[in-house]
């Protein structure tokens, strides 16, 4: 027998798979704010990055 928390992960990933996506919030959609900030922010880290290298 499975842990509850095994049963409870198989059970909403079965209910994802079954047709209820209607449900089931779509993050994969390109230009989404959240996507931007991401990207934003893997940027400036990297120019900050370099910034740091020609200061040293």
């Amino acid at each position: 027998m499975l842990p509850t928390e095994a049963r409870t992960i198989m059970a909403a990933s079965s209910w994802n798979d079954n047709g209820q996506k209607q449900f089931v919030h779509d993050v994969s959609l390109a230009g989404h704010s959240h996507q931007l900030r991401s990207v934003l922010m893997v940027v400036g880290a990297f120019t900050h990055y370099r910034a740091g290298l020609c200061v040293s």
